[in-house]
């Protein structure tokens, strides 16, 4: 059975079993394009699995590769990306230029997929959300007594990347949903729901921590 997978931004690092594509020529490249501006070199709805990791961070533009993505897509091709979270120092070294968030999927696959649907070129439904956050942050984390939910959405330095496991449909799609959210000790590691705050615990959380400041201090330090 055909089953043709990309590794887009591969470097030096392409995933086993797929093909790379890159800006620059190297070892395990095998397409060299600028993805900002150069399609994809695959025939319309000829690719089964999609992957990127730490290359759209470096992008100033998605709207041509996003496009491109589900163009080669099958109906109901996978599509993994993974960057460095936004509220992490690993967002802001040299060379990045887009710091992703939840919102950054969550505005095309959730909130407003009918809008988002022509600009894409197709339905993107947005399955889950994994941060990959060292046993240590949650060691830390449960002394402060503060939830992996609430560190998520509020505070900085928690998940040291993040990944979007999304399915792209080119015919009807299911409805949009809230993603599943998970966590991991690393990017291949088991995966665990993040155990959400009931809004009134989340308030009371907010509450706790903003009459604490030397608890504040130490868990914004990085």
């Amino acid at each position: 059975m055909h089953d043709r997978a990309i590794d887009i931004g591969c470097g030096q690092t392409k995933r086993p079993g797929y093909v790379g594509v890159d800006k620059e020529a190297g070892d395990g490249v095998d397409h060299v394009v600028d993805v900002e501006r150069e399609p994809l070199p695959f025939p319309d709805r000829s690719v089964d699995r999609i992957f990127s990791a730490h290359c759209f961070e470096h992008l100033a533009d998605h709207a041509l590769i996003f496009h491109e993505i589900s163009r080669v897509a099958v109906d109901g091709a996978s599509l993994e990306i993974w960057t460095p979270y936004a509220w992490t120092n690993e967002a802001f070294i040299y060379t990045h230029r887009t710091f992703f968030t939840e919102l950054h999927y969550l505005h095309p696959c959730y909130m407003f997929p009918d809008h988002w649907r022509p600009i894409l070129g197709a339905a993107w439904e947005l399955a889950e959300i994994q941060f990959v956050v060292d046993d240590e942050v949650r060691a830390d984390l449960r002394r402060n007594h503060v939830s992996l939910d609430f560190a998520l959405r509020y505070l900085k330095g928690v998940a040291v990347e993040f990944g979007v496991h999304i399915r792209i449909w080119h015919g009807d799609a299911p409805p949009a949903h809230p993603p599943l959210r998970t966590y991991s000790p690393t990017r291949d590691g088991p995966r665990v729901p993040v155990p959400p705050d009931a809004a009134e615990h989340r308030e009371s959380r907010w509450s706790w921590w903003a009459r604490r400041p030397s608890q504040r201090r130490l868990l914004m330090r990085g």
